[in-house]
């Protein structure tokens, strides 16, 4: 395509009405090869019947020979085994039999009794070693021998045929033979209506060539191996066919074959093949072609000259003219013209919207070049904060690059996150989010430098580019006012936001020596950041890029705990403090990795809510759990259940469904059932949560509030939710004999739990004292390490019996609780 477009419009022309003709031509050969076609079928049609003629004819003289022994065994000379009178009797039929040699008979060892050849036997012979001979002894029937040079009759080749003549046990007395003369196929071979140069083919079927015979002066090939090829299809599937190839003169040829049998049962004695040359077949055809070819191109030089001189009059000189016109506006001459008439053909209109493009064209170069400029804007720059985006960045970070190592200096890359910037969209709306960008981005660009970059990545995040830093204490005081200057109060629509950042610092060349790693290292030490609390910045080091490798290591682990069941449930019994007696247990999820080892829950949970791998680690933990309290409860133990959701379970649309799917599944009864929830799941959207507290409620579960007095919640939250149990947080009960002021706080919540119609749960009693001070106050549940560390569950029943003397009752509010703690 792109070589006819190149060429000139009279070269196009000459090459359409070349092809033009091409049709035509493709027609004749179509034609041309129609005919070709016939005349091919029709030397097939020929060779085969050729081949089945003479199969035919040799077929009859072959029946003709087997009518003629079963004739001779009739004679009672040849019964009696006369040899003289055999003789004569064998001389008048060989007399008469053209297509005949010898014929003659033997004993049933072999030993030739008589011959009809009249002259004496040149030597003195057996038929015993002759398969034709063997072949009729063991069959009992007629049969035919392959091609062999008769020992009798000159070395002349034949084709033998034996018959077997019984005595009345129906044992072989003695074998007629015939030698039947392979020249009488060339007999048969010239009554056929075939072209010069056919050829005919006997071969055995071994593929030696036995006889072969042509019009043609060709070399003796009588004792050769016929061509692999051909042999392949006439030892096919088919008696008989037709194919073209090389024969075994080199000449391309059209050939038929068959295959010779006595009997449909029996292998072929022979094959035939007969062919003539594709040359013969075709001649008249390729004659025609060669004319035919000769006129189409008499026709096409005739047509090329004729469009040459009227095309290149009409056509090819005013499109010249339009050619040399555009060319000079090319070269910036605008004035230029076509200089043709405004004629009503294609080329007069093409003249006509020539000369309009060139009075638009200085005002569209114009507009293109603004729409560029604008093109540019949005792809280099963030439409909101008019910063350089990504993309820029990315281009700054590699010349700062090629910058450093040329001048041998360092820069530093600043990754900032927005704190919680959700929820200043979530409550304010996007509009009130985007102006706060707005804003922090004007602050940012007034503190950096003139040579550095400050771009915004995309939603609540920014990067900065410092350059020429000599010492990290450059990088610490602009990163400083960075944060103060988000921090600064920041008025909208009347109303003061509080806004902080988190920042991550990656150094070159001292963190990494390209901008790949560069960009993840300073990522990593923002993730650090706000892992730390936030309102901060960290600066990259290796021991956070450990952290950060070991954190994707846990994660990948993590995905397949599971399936390799390599999570479990560790119990630790809860006491009543008034009675003594174990009435609950405190269930710690555990996780023994094949990779890593024993991993502490602290290390693991807040991965799992982090990558919400928690939702199909709660549901198996509520399920696990659930069904080992009815286990115990089938062996006398009726003991509650506590189970922990973390905030993430408690978001998903599906948690309400989940737990009463659980309950139904393992049959637990839902009183028995308490639901552990940390105080700060508790303060996002209370209204929200109280909605799905009380639907978990009306499924009969108790609620609990677990790590009380170290979060958030308001009180009139607390007095709106649906709880029934209060968890005093394990820092309150840990310096709670020698502090008074934990103390104080204590009792405070169990005052207030006793206020609400709530039952409290003591965590990490560890010291008698605590227990005492616990009891005084009035705290109705305790555990810890000071009665029993976490065990397996299949140990429960046997501490419980040993505390409790029996089988403990169900306490309506205190419970086995199932923690990822």
């Amino acid at each position: 395509m792109s070589f006819f477009q190149n060429l000139s419009i009279r070269a196009k022309l000459l090459l359409i009405m070349l092809l033009s003709g091409i049709p035509i031509f493709l027609v004749f050969l179509y034609f041309l090869g129609s005919q070709y076609l016939d005349k091919r079928n029709a030397a097939e049609h020929s060779v085969l019947s050729a081949v089945q003629s003479i199969a035919f004819e040799h077929t009859a003289q072959v029946e003709g020979m087997r009518s003629l022994l079963i004739a001779l065994s009739q004679y009672p000379e040849i019964r009696r085994k006369d040899a003289a009178g055999s003789s004569k009797i064998l001389n008048l039929i060989l007399e008469k039999s053209p297509s005949s040699l010898n014929v003659g008979v033997a004993d049933r060892y072999g030993n030739i009794i008589a011959t009809g050849l009249k002259q004496p036997l040149p030597i003195a012979y057996t038929i015993g070693d002759r398969k034709y001979f063997r072949d009729a002894v063991r069959t009992k029937r007629f049969s035919a021998g392959e091609y062999s040079v008769s020992r009798s009759i000159q070395k002349t080749v034949t084709l033998h045929f034996a018959l077997p003549v019984l005595d009345r046990r129906g044992d072989v007395d003695l074998v007629l033979y015939a030698a039947y003369n392979m020249a009488s196929f060339r007999n048969i071979f010239t009554t056929q209506d075939l072209p010069f140069g056919s050829i005919l083919n006997l071969t055995d079927h071994n593929g030696k060539v036995l006889f072969r015979f042509s019009k043609l002066a060709l070399e003796d090939l009588n004792g050769q191996i016929d061509k692999s090829e051909l042999r392949r299809h006439m030892i096919g599937v088919n008696e008989e066919g037709v194919l073209s190839g090389v024969g075994m003169d080199g000449t391309r040829r059209h050939f038929a074959y068959k295959r010779l049998r006595l009997s449909p049962a029996d292998p072929p004695y022979l094959y035939i093949r007969v062919s003539i040359p594709e040359a013969v077949a075709t001649a008249n055809t390729r004659r025609a072609m060669e004319i035919s070819l000769a006129v189409f191109l008499i026709a096409t030089g005739l047509t090329l000259y004729l469009s040459r001189i009227i095309g290149g009059r009409y056509l090819a000189a005013p499109l010249q003219q339009l050619v040399e016109a555009t060319e000079r506006v090319e070269e910036g001459d605008l004035s230029a013209r076509s200089g043709l008439p405004y004629t009503g053909d294609e080329i007069g209109r093409l003249a006509r919207s020539f000369d309009d493009m060139t009075l638009s064209l200085d005002e569209r170069i114009r507009e293109i070049s603004r729409n560029e400029a604008e093109k540019h804007r949005l792809a280099y720059y963030d439409p909101l904060t008019t910063l350089p985006n990504r993309r820029l960045l990315r281009e700054r970070l590699d010349l700062a690059l090629v910058r450093c190592r040329r001048q041998r200096t360092s820069f530093a890359l600043l990754y900032i996150d927005v704190d919680n910037f959700k929820n200043i969209n979530d409550s304010l709306g996007h509009s009130a989010g985007d102006s706060v960008l707005k804003v922090i981005a004007t602050r940012y660009a007034a503190i950096i430098r003139e040579d550095d970059v400050v771009c915004r990545m995309g939603g609540d995040e920014f990067a900065i580019v410092l350059h020429d830093i000599n010492h990290p204490i450059d990088v610490t005081l602009i990163v400083e006012r960075l944060l103060a200057a988000t921090a600064a109060p920041l008025v909208l629509d009347g109303r003061e936001l509080l806004v902080t950042a988190s920042i991550g610092i990656a150094l070159y060349p001292k963190d990494a020596e390209d901008t790949g790693t560069l960009e993840r290292d300073a990522d990593i030490a923002l993730y650090n950041a706000k892992d730390e609390g936030k309102n901060t910045f960290r600066m990259f080091s290796e021991e956070l890029n450990r952290s950060s490798h070991e954190r994707i290591q846990l994660v990948h682990a993590l995905q397949h705990a599971m399936e390799k069941n390599e999570l479990s449930l560790h119990y630790q019994p809860k006491i009543s403090n008034g009675d003594g007696r174990i009435i609950g247990v405190e269930a710690l999820l555990r996780w023994n990795s094949e990779e890593l080892g024993a991993v502490t829950p602290d290390r693991f949970i807040p991965l799992a809510e982090e990558s919400r791998l928690i939702m199909p680690i709660g549901e198996w933990v509520l399920r696990t759990a659930c069904r080992q309290q009815v286990a115990w409860r089938e062996q006398g133990l009726d003991l509650c259940l506590a189970v922990n959701i973390s905030a993430v379970q408690l978001k998903s649309p599906h948690l309400i469904e989940t737990v009463q799917a659980i309950i139904e599944e393992t049959g637990i009864v839902p009183e028995q059932l308490e639901l552990e929830l940390t105080e700060s799941s508790l303060v996002d959207k209370p209204e929200e949560v109280t909605r799905i507290l009380e639907r978990l409620r009306g499924l009969k579960c108790n609620i609990a509030i677990d790590d009380f007095g170290v979060g958030y919640s308001s009180l009139s939250y607390l007095k709106n939710f649906p709880v029934t149990v209060l968890k005093i947080d394990r820092s309150f009960v840990k310096d709670l004999s020698h502090n008074s002021s934990d103390r104080a706080i204590a009792q405070s919540v169990v005052d207030l739990a006793n206020n609400l119609n709530m039952v409290t749960v003591a965590e990490g009693v560890e010291h008698p004292d605590q227990q005492r001070i616990l009891e005084e106050i009035g705290c109705s549940y305790v555990q810890g390490y000071l009665h029993c560390r976490p065990v397996p569950p299949e140990q429960i029943p046997g501490i419980v019996r040993e505390r409790n003397g029996a089988a403990p009752a169900a306490h309506a509010a205190g419970g086995l609780e199932v923690t990822h703690a």
